[in-house]
């Protein structure tokens, strides 16, 4: 709305007019052409914001589409710390999950290879990963 008033005045400061002045008395040809361009204005006006919404638009897609990822990534990283904290076999403190594109990454120090096996399995096990990477650690293991 603010943007529009200053435009409308601009161009009825612009508008010509082919007629004589008789005494500051306005014609209907006058007032004809006035509305045509104010009429032509508005049309420009729309055609302009109309354009500037789509740009808008498809700007704020394109950023949700780059966030998209990141909150997938949370999910299965969050999907996979409930799976852990949900098995008694392994202490889902003990199991550092990243998650990075889908690809998954284990970490941390477990107390037995039981528990190492059981987390990747869980992690496996889960929609949207793509690969499991398990650099998990067994207390008391010297490899």
């Amino acid at each position: 709305m603010f943007l529009v008033i200053p435009c409308v005045l601009l161009l009825m400061a612009g508008c010509s007019s082919d007629a004589e002045d008789t005494d500051g008395i306005v014609t209907d040809e006058e007032v004809s052409d006035a509305r045509r361009e104010l009429s032509e204005a508005g049309d420009k006006i729309g055609a302009a914001l109309g354009r500037a919404g789509e740009q808008i638009g498809e700007a704020t897609d394109g950023a949700a589409g780059n966030l998209e990822p990141l909150l997938d990534d949370a999910a299965i990283t969050a999907k996979i710390k409930s799976k852990l904290a949900g098995d008694p076999e392994v202490n889902a403190f003990d199991v550092d999950v990243d998650t990075n594109a889908g690809v998954v990454t284990l970490t941390g120090i477990v107390d037995s290879r039981a528990a190492s096996s059981g987390a990747e399995k869980h992690a496996r096990q889960t929609d949207g990963v793509v690969k499991v990477q398990n650099l998990l650690q067994v207390r008391g293991d010297s490899t």
